[in-house]
């Protein structure tokens, strides 16, 4: 079962709500297979689906393709986010290189809903 929180969030170029998820059984969201940080173009889980391998970091998410996307990549896209790691908590970063504002997702953990569309530049893992 997937418990859905309500709190206070450091969303990443929106003001700091939206909904987190709690996940306190490990079950993932439908898709999001164990070892991965997943990515959805739309609010709660929805849309086109893609994801990052554990302890893969990114720099710069312009660079990965995503054809329903405004920009044709994910960093214009990115709605949802759940971290499914075996072990590390996924960092998320509002620019490119690791740099700007750092939203981090321990395990099992998630946002379903921002309030506007975090634009995530590239990710980062701490294990």
């Amino acid at each position: 079962m997937i418990a859905v929180v309500a709190g206070a969030l450091v969303s990443l170029g929106g003001p700091a709500t939206g909904t987190a998820v709690a996940d306190t059984e490990a079950v993932a969201p439908p898709g999001c297979s164990v070892g991965y940080l997943c990515v959805w173009s739309g609010p709660n889980f929805t849309g086109l689906p893609g994801r990052i391998a554990e302890r893969t970091s990114i720099p710069n998410w312009s660079a990965l393709s995503g054809p329903d996307c405004p920009a044709g990549d994910w960093s214009s896209c990115a709605r949802s986010f759940y971290n499914n790691a075996v072990v590390c908590t996924a960092d998320l970063w509002s620019a490119p290189n690791y740099s700007g504002t750092r939203l981090s997702l321990s395990r099992g953990t998630g946002i379903t809903n921002p309030p506007t569309a975090p634009r995530v530049f590239s990710n980062s893992w701490r294990c």
